[in-house]
């Protein structure tokens, strides 16, 4: 092994082209001839006992401390190695800055211990992205993070750092959510009901509750571009100042053995199943292993890597979400590189004295020559390996701002496109648009039909409005069944005109489990003083109005105010379809909606509100069933789905309604849903398509 210059490291001698004069050879180099035979101790001659703290109970989880201490490898490096499981609610990262421990599995938290001052230093990540998510029975009536205020959620607030920053991100405090004492049956919490939701590892609890027969849902962060490091290996800075060496050599023999255990994941599952967790089976095992695996992504990049530019990426996340302050400084985060200088000293002496006994055969040209050669080949391996790293590490950022189910941008991605298309907007004085949509009743297709066709129906429309925008336009999952599209150069209408237009677009989507689906659009423009929380929040009212007005539709920021002008229902060509029993009925069911209008423009008392309401939904049930029963005598094709949407209207309605009586909705938002969704839009789209049935025309 040579530096740069061709000389020894750690020695003034050349290599040699020729021996010219042994006996002098032999006399400069009898010194460290005398030093190659004195004996060197090696940490292997005595054991040093080191104490590994694990953040869990024993699982696949921590596979490759287990096969490093069984395979030997932490014996190879001179260590006494004890792995201690979690046995209460305090994080490892505790126990070892309390000494009682010398290593330990921490979380990508662990950055905000560091910006509290406190010495935490990382070693490796075992996991590229984090397997944190909430876990919630299917029937919880919980979607999204923000559903999770005032509900009882378990969850550790160190260990679980990503969940805590997309609860942050959401706008959910934690003050706001019951967080009951960690146990380590919280997944019998849950099914019991005891809890509503458990913040748990994507490759472990799930296997249970699906071994149980509890179906669940999902909430990962990385949903909501929360994209961190996990089961990072850590020490304090203490031990890491006084014993590099050894902490090296722990960490290099961990990550020996989390090779082996992924390259043979069957033997490490009989030990676990052998010494540590007898009780999981060996099917939870290879589920987590298999899960494990895609998290740790050992094909894209070595084991454990860690990327300096990452960690800041991580740090600046908590500071923007005030979770800690900056500057972010990662020198003493992050172990140095290894100086190596008791290794390279082993290396010079057994260098040394096979350079003596070359030089004594008169081959030092010939293994210059060889030690040449190996050099340059291990430059090129060095140089092939930086060039993988820097692919891998593009990948990897690229995957960082991509929502994997959709393949558009995540709401990370999206904030910082949205923060430069504001500067940019305000500096050129050039207009910015913001459209937000979801997809309407998309609880009800996740239920019905299950979350593999409700993820389906996500990725088809993501697809086509993809297809609709321009190369410059934002497009980004902002979360759940949520869509953001940001326009540079577009004004108000011009973006309200898109809106319709990919209104109609979803529109189109059908499939034949869920039927028709729709959308409902909220829009709104860049103001002076906006930042893109007031331009979200803006568009986001525009949506909820589109929604209160019976969805599938678009609303702008300056349409009218919730509580406004109250419509009213007029007969008109529009609704005459040639079908002489259906139009008589339609007609008494307008007579019946604008006798609400009168009674709430008349203010009479909300009991008698209240009567005609209840009759016109009962009449309108009952003109559904009578039209569904004309349907099938006449065989429509189309017959099942139209029933289904009659009954989502109903359904509806009753909710409005309910809302109404509770005081959360007014009468005029309720009424104006009842006009315009549950009957004139519902007879010009869905009854006039099955008319011209009737008659035998082409639909138009």
């Amino acid at each position: 092994m040579t530096n740069g210059s061709g000389a020894i490291p750690g020695s003034t001698i050349p290599y040699m082209h020729c021996v010219a004069d042994r006996a002098v050879v032999l006399r400069r180099l009898l010194p460290l001839l005398l030093l190659c035979l004195t004996p060197v101790s090696t940490p292997a001659l005595a054991e040093q006992a080191v104490r590994l703290q694990l953040h869990w109970q024993h699982q696949f989880q921590f596979a490759g401390y287990y096969m490093a201490l069984a395979k030997g490898f932490y014996r190879d490096a001179g260590l006494d190695v004890t792995i201690v499981e979690a046995q209460a609610a305090t994080p490892a990262e505790e126990e070892v800055l309390a000494g009682r421990a010398d290593f330990g599995i921490a979380g990508s938290g662990l950055i905000l211990e560091h910006q509290k001052g406190r010495p935490v230093v990382a070693l490796a990540a075992i996991m590229q992205t984090s397997p944190q998510m909430w876990l919630v029975r299917a029937d919880s009536g919980i979607f999204t993070p923000r559903d999770l205020a005032g509900r009882s959620v378990m969850l550790s607030t160190s260990a679980g750092a990503e969940l805590m920053t997309v609860l942050r991100q959401e706008g959910v405090e934690l003050g706001r959510i019951k967080l009951p004492p960690l146990t380590r049956n919280g997944i019998d919490d849950l099914i019991a009901r005891r809890i509503d939701a458990l913040g748990a590892y994507v490759s472990s609890e799930p296997f249970t509750l699906r071994q149980r027969g509890v179906n669940y849902r999902i909430i990962s962060p990385r949903d909501y571009g929360v994209h961190f490091y996990s089961d990072v290996l850590m020490t304090r800075a203490d031990l890491a100042r006084r014993d590099p060496e050894m902490v090296r050599a722990f960490t290099a023999a961990s990550l020996r053995g989390w090779q082996a255990a992924l390259a043979d994941p069957e033997t490490a599952i009989a030990l676990i199943r052998e010494r540590y967790a007898p009780q999981l089976s060996a099917e939870h095992l290879r589920f987590e292993a298999e899960t494990l695996h895609k998290l740790i992504m050992p094909e894209l990049m070595p084991i454990g890597e860690m990327n300096r530019s990452r960690w800041e990426f991580i740090a600046n996340s908590y500071i923007k979400l005030g979770m800690t302050q900056g500057p972010v400084k990662l020198d003493d985060f992050l172990l140095p590189e290894d100086n190596g200088a008791a290794e390279r000293q082993r290396i010079v002496q057994i260098a040394v004295g096979a350079l003596l006994l070359i030089l004594l055969v008169s081959a030092a040209a010939l293994r210059y020559a060889r030690l040449s050669r190996a050099l340059r080949r291990e430059i090129e391996l060095r140089s092939a390996r930086e060039r993988e790293l820097r692919a891998a590490n593009a990948e990897l950022e690229q995957l960082a701002m991509i929502d994997q189910l959709t393949g558009c941008w995540n709401r990370h991605k999206m904030e910082e496109f949205a923060a430069a298309e504001i500067v940019r907007a305000r500096r050129y004085q050039q207009p910015l648009a913001l459209i937000i949509f979801d997809v309407d009743h998309f609880k009800r297709i996740n239920d019905r039909h299950g979350h593999p066709q409700g993820d389906a129906i996500l990725d088809d429309i993501a697809r086509r409005v993809q297809g609709r925008l321009r190369d410059g336009d934002g497009f980004a999952r902002w979360g759940g069944e949520e869509f953001l599209i940001m326009l540079p150069c577009t004004g108000l209408d011009e973006a309200s005109l898109l809106a319709e237009q990919l209104r109609l677009l979803i529109g189109s989507v059908r499939s034949l489990e869920v039927g028709a689906v729709s959308a409902s659009f909220g829009v709104a423009s860049l103001h002076a003083d906006d930042t893109l929380e007031k331009l979200v929040k803006r568009a986001d009212a525009a949506l909820y109005r589109a929604k209160a007005s019976g969805r599938n539709q678009v609303e702008r920021e300056d349409a009218r105010s919730a509580g406004g002008p109250l419509f009213r229902l007029s007969w008109n060509e529009n609704f005459a379809f040639g079908v002489s029993e259906l139009e008589h009925e339609h007609r008494q069911l307008f007579t019946l909606s604008n006798a609400v209008v009168d009674a709430i423009e008349e203010n009479r008392p909300t009991e008698e509100i209240q009567n005609i309401i209840n009759n016109l939904l009962t009449e309108t049930a009952s003109h559904f069933a009578t039209e569904e029963r004309d349907m099938a005598a006449a065989c429509y094709p189309r017959r099942e789905e139209h029933a289904a949407t009659h009954q989502l209207l109903l359904e509806e309605a009753q909710q409005r309604f309910a809302a109404w009586q509770a005081g959360s909705l007014s009468a005029e938002d309720l009424a104006n849903y009842l006009l315009r969704s549950l009957l004139a839009r519902h007879i010009v789209s869905a009854d006039r398509h099955y008319a011209q049935y009737r008659l035998g025309l082409p639909e138009s």
